[in-house]
C-alpha cells in the first residue's frame, strides 16, 4: 500500500468526516445554467454585443451566398479555376459564420 492511499483510507473509515452537499451552491449553478450564455459580465453592453454578433453573422452568411453564386456562375461559363477560387472563399466565410454562431449560443 502506498503512503498516499493511507490518509484516504483512514479518512474514509473515520466517523468524524461526513459528506455534505452545498444545496445553495447547487441552486445557484442551476440558476446560472437556466440564464444561458449571457452572464452579468456582459454588463450594460449586452444588447449592443448581441446586436453586433447577429449583424456579423448575417453579413458572413450573405457573403457565403454571394461567393457561392459567383462560383456557380463561373462554373457555368466554363471557368473552373475561377469557380474553384470562389468556392474556397465561400467555405472560408462559412467557417467565419460558424465561429460567430458558436459565440452567440
Amino acid at each position: 500500500m502506498s503512503k498516499a492511499a493511507a490518509p484516504l483510507e483512514s479518512a474514509a473509515n473515520s466517523s468524524e468526516h461526513t459528506l455534505s452537499i452545498d444545496h445553495a451552491g447547487l441552486d445557484a449553478a442551476r440558476r446560472d445554467v437556466r440564464d444561458g450564455a449571457v452572464t452579468p459580465a456582459y454588463g450594460p453592453w449586452r444588447d449592443a454585443i448581441v446586436k453586433l454578433l447577429n449583424e456579423s453573422l448575417a453579413t458572413e452568411l450573405v457573403c457565403v451566398l454571394r461567393y457561392r453564386r459567383h462560383h456557380f456562375t463561373a462554373d457555368g461559363v466554363s471557368s473552373p479555376k475561377i469557380a474553384e477560387e470562389f468556392l474556397v472563399h465561400a467555405n472560408e466565410e462559412l467557417a467565419h459564420a460558424d465561429r460567430i454562431a458558436k459565440r452567440i449560443v
